[in-house]
């Protein structure tokens, strides 16, 4: 007798609801435990008596548990018995022993087999057809549910109907009053479970319904009824009878079983997206989150509370808002890799924007600007008309054009327009151009908005600041006489003089408005500006002295005027001119604290003192621009010359100051300018370079190449290279290896870059580039790789300054490559002049290794002996009287060899080649 171990399979089934959200749950299979006996009793010849034995040497197996075995027995039993009276069981066993091999597609097979013989349990064997039928891949729900209906029939459920056969609810009644089914009742659920979830999967959602209604018996109070439940309120869902599917996800979830979080969950879901029934579906996703808190459809039935409490306020509910808000954005944070949290975070900026909350708004609705979601249309309205309420005009004016470029005859276009003309026009460096683009929309799209003699002045304004002259005199032309902004606009008229070229005529037109409005009184707000304008357009002109005169007489007649700092400012400019240098910082330091322009007559007043020559008083200009202006245009242009001078003057200290500044500079977010990036980078890297600090130095220069000047990628790389090379001559292993190939990448960008122009010093860089371009390989021991890179500069430059030094590189590729007639004739270029520098020592050293090399010793001690004598390098020397020693001990000449080592100690005490040739005596001894 054998206990059959079986697993179920999990058979998932996908089912999709609203809000396109997925779920999952798995179909139960439950296998019950069998026992497996022996043939029974009944008189068998000598075959049978061997088949039998077969049989039970499977049977015996499949007891242990051992199912690839008790397999192969089985197999072998109905090779050799196919018509043995326990065929039928063997088939049985053998489809189980596939089921828990989890090979349904076999195990289908054989228990299709077994079903359909004699012995073998005709429920028992159906069941597990069918769950097999189920879990293969591809599953076959139809084949499985007449698995399961033919299960159900074998233990007496009947159909009723002639065309349309159906379950017959009564005989199920009938079936479970009789006392002789108690026991077979959990088979039978398990066997309807198994029919209803083959029907579900092939849609069949009326028969599913119908299947529900026919067992209602059997189900009611087993352990398949939840899930029966959960099935018929999805067919009832799929069929649109939303109703009847929340009534049956209402009864499934207050059962206790593992399907009871998914019937609440779908419960939530049937309430919001079909009846509408928000603060009961919010009910629900509020239960389903405090029960299960391990679930991973908890965050969905958070964010499906909010979305009950969003929708209850649009319908009516006014006091849902803060529930929603709430909800909403605490689900965002909570989850913010939720494929709902952006929707979510939508939801609540809007509701905040509609409360007013501007920050609040900004806060949840602009980190989604990227997502292109289509139902997020007014997006950028919402951050744009946010940012406008708090006066951050950059970050407005950007998204309003963003929204109405386009669309200007949608729902908001025109405020769009007006709005992002303000915003540009209010940036701390105006963005004209752009403002201009909103100002023509807006006229060209909306001809009646009531901003337009608004914006045609601010368009004519733009426009002459822009040097478009005639394009500025139509749209100021086109103000009403009667318009209260006329006078404006006739000054702004003077304005487009002045920078038209015409900066007398500017100075004289300034002047007569002046007068001409000073006879109402004097009391007009554009009389002073006039006199304050008339100074400037001197300016202008070239006539600095009349300039500084007129814009004194300013100061001193309009002190309480709000342009008062413009008036300083520009007289500053005035008397820079003059090179007036301290006279014009008493001007630049007339300008408020609180000036717009502050900032600029710091920088103006650090750029006097560093025009006087008197560059460490300009850093604390600088450096109180930055404390007070961090948000200043000219914040990063005043870090990076700041750091320029910190590092010109300032020694040690300044180097570790100005790296520190470059450092912040270029970790700003949003980050520098590309130009202004690229010289940062380049400083950086040439401040750490001096400092040793190579592996910074590296990057820094290394970040430039990603985004070149074009006229500093040759030093650039060039540098970034040595860098890297210094990294590597202190590196070892792999982390020089690699240090060498980053350095060869450089040397190599130097070498291909285009010179813009001729430009002798880029030039020589990429010379050199292409020598250390050998010279790295060679470190690498790329040995034929370095012999090309010196050979191509040497037949370029053949009258270079380091030609030397690439003939001594030649020799050395050409040495290790064992091309020693080559390797001679390279180092014989590199001696030849009787430099007597280190490239000679190492050229006349390595002379001496090629002959040593080659065994021609006497010609080897020859050379080594000039090295002593000739070049005084001890670490060459020392090297030198070594290889001698060794040369003569090759030649068989020991005791010369022994006299050797002896002076090399003496001579060279503290060389290694001193200790290489104390342990030489000792083997020579």
């Amino acid at each position: 007798m054998l206990v059959v171990e079986l697993f179920a399979g999990e058979n998932m089934l996908k089912l999709i609801f609203g809000n396109h959200r997925c779920f999952r749950f798995f179909t139960g299979m439950v296998v019950s435990a069998f026992l497996f006996a022996g043939a029974g009793k009944f008189t068998m010849s000598a075959k049978d008596t061997e088949a039998e034995a077969a049989y039970e040497a499977a049977a015996g197996l499949f007891n242990l548990g051992l199912w690839e075995q008790a397999a192969a027995a089985y197999k072998e039993y109905f090779k050799k018995h196919p018509q043995h009276t326990l065929a039928g069981h063997a088939h049985f066993g053998l489809g189980l022993c596939h089921f828990n091999m989890k090979n349904y597609a076999s195990a289908a097979k054989e228990l299709k087999s077994a079903a359909n013989s004699k012995g073998p349990d005709k429920m028992e064997a159906n069941l597990y057809l069918g769950q097999a039928l189920m879990m293969k891949s591809p599953a076959m729900p139809k084949d499985a549910e007449s698995a399961f209906e033919t299960g159900l029939k074998t233990m007496g459920f009947l159909k009723k109907g002639f065309i349309k056969r159906t379950w017959d609810g009564k005989s199920v009644a009938r079936w479970l009053k009789d006392d002789e089914n108690k026991e077979r009742g959990q088979l039978a659920a398990d066997m309807f479970i198994g029919l209803l979830q083959a029907t579900y999967l092939q849609g069949e959602w009326g028969s599913v319904v119908d299947k529900t209604a026919a067992f209602e018996g059997l189900i009611k109070g087993s352990k398949v009824e939840q899930r029966t439940r959960v099935l018929a309120g999805e067919a009832h869902a799929k069929s649109e009878n939303h109703k009847a599917a929340a009534l049956a996800y209402e009864a499934a979830a207050n059962l206790k079983g593992a399907d009871a979080s998914e019937a609440l969950f779908r419960l939530g879901l049937i309430r919001l997206n079909h009846l509408k029934k928000f603060e009961a579906a919010a009910g629900d996703f509020h239960s389903f989150s405090a029960k299960y808190k391990s679930d991973s459809k908890r965050p969905d039935a958070v964010f499906n509370e909010a979305l009950c409490y969003y929708h209850s306020y649009y319908s009516g509910k006014k006091p849902h808002l803060a529930n929603a808000v709430e909800l909403l954005g605490s689900f965002a944070r909570a989850n913010p890799k939720h494929d709902m949290a952006n929707t979510a975070q939508y939801y609540a900026g809007k509701l905040e924007h509609i409360r007013e909350n501007w920050k609040a708004a900004v806060k949840a609705l602009e980190p989604l600007m990227g997502d292109e979601d289509a139902s997020f249309d007014q997006l950028e309205f919402l951050v744009a008309d946010s940012y406008h309420r708090l006066e951050n005009w950059d970050k407005s004016a950007k998204l309003y054009m963003k929204f109405a470029r386009g669309n200007e005859k949608s729902m908001n276009a025109d405020v769009a327009l007006h709005n992002a003309g303000v915003s540009f026009s209010n940036l701390k460096k105006p963005d004209m151009e752009q403002a201009v683009a909103a100002y023509e929309l807006l006229d060209a799209k909306c001809p009646r908005s009531p901003h337009l003699p608004s914006a045609r002045l601010k368009m004519g304004i733009i426009h002459y600041q822009a040097g478009r002259f005639e394009a500025a005199r139509k749209p100021l032309a086109k103000i009403p006489a009667n318009h209260p902004l006329k006078a404006d606009g006739e000054y702004y008229l003077a304005w487009a003089d002045l920078d038209d070229r015409k900066p007398v005529d500017a100075a004289r037109r300034f002047r007569a408005l002046g007068e001409r409005l000073a006879k109402g009184g004097g009391k007009h707000r554009l009389v002073a500006l006039c006199n304050l304008y008339q100074g400037i357009a001197e300016f202008e002109g070239r006539r600095f002295d009349e300039s500084a005169r007129t814009l004194a007489k300013f100061v001193a007649d309009f002190s309480e005027h709000k342009k008062l700092d413009e008036a300083a400012f520009n007289m500053g400019l005035a008397r820079m001119e003059l090179r007036k240098w301290d006279a014009a910082i008493k001007g630049f330091e007339m300008v408020s604290a609180d000036s717009g322009i502050h900032d600029r007559a710091l920088y103006q007043a650090a750029w006097s003192k560093r025009l006087a020559t008197k560059p460490a008083e300009a850093i604390s200009y600088y450096k109180a621009l930055l404390k007070q202006h961090a948000d200043s245009s000219l914040a990063n242009n005043v870090a990076l010359e700041l750091a320029e001078v910190e590092f010109e003057i300032g020694g040690e200290d300044g180097g570790d100051d100005s790296a520190k500044r470059l450092e912040t500079l270029l970790g700003k977010n949003p980050p520098p300018k590309a130009e202004l990036r690229r010289l940062a980078l380049y400083r950086l890297g040439i401040v750490q370079y001096s400092r040793k600090n190579y592996s910074k130095s590296a990057k820094a220069f290394e970040d430039m190449l990603e985004d070149p000047a074009k006229n500093l990628i040759v030093s650039t790389a060039w540098q970034a290279g040595e860098a890297r090379r210094q990294l590597a001559l202190v590196s070892k292993g792999v982390a020089q290896m690699n240090e060498y190939k980053a350095a060869l990448k450089n040397y190599e960008t130097a070498m291909g870059a285009k010179l813009a122009e001729a430009d002798a010093d880029q030039a020589r860089l990429q010379q050199q580039a292409l020598l250390r371009v050998g010279q790295t390989k060679a470190a690498m021991e790329l040995w034929q790789d370095s012999q090309k890179s010196f050979e191509a500069f040497i037949a370029a430059n053949p009258k270079h300054e380091l030609i030397r030094t690439a003939y001594l590189g030649l020799g050395w590729s050409c040495q290790n490559l064992e091309n020693y007639p080559k390797a001679i004739e390279s180092f014989g270029k590199t001696v030849k002049e009787g430099v007597r520098d280190d490239a000679g020592a190492r050229a006349q050293f390595l002379l001496g290794e090629c002959y040593l090399e080659n065994k021609n010793f006497d010609k080897a001690i020859i050379e080594f002996a000039k090295v002593e004598s000739l070049y005084a390098f001890p670490q060459w020397q020392s090297r030198a009287a070594y290889e001698l020693a060794q040369s003569l001990l090759r030649k068989g000449n020991r005791d010369g060899a022994r006299k050797q080592f002896e002076r090399l100690i003496k001579r060279y005490p503290d060389t290694k080649a001193a200790e290489a040739a104390k342990a030489e005596l000792k083997l020579i001894k």
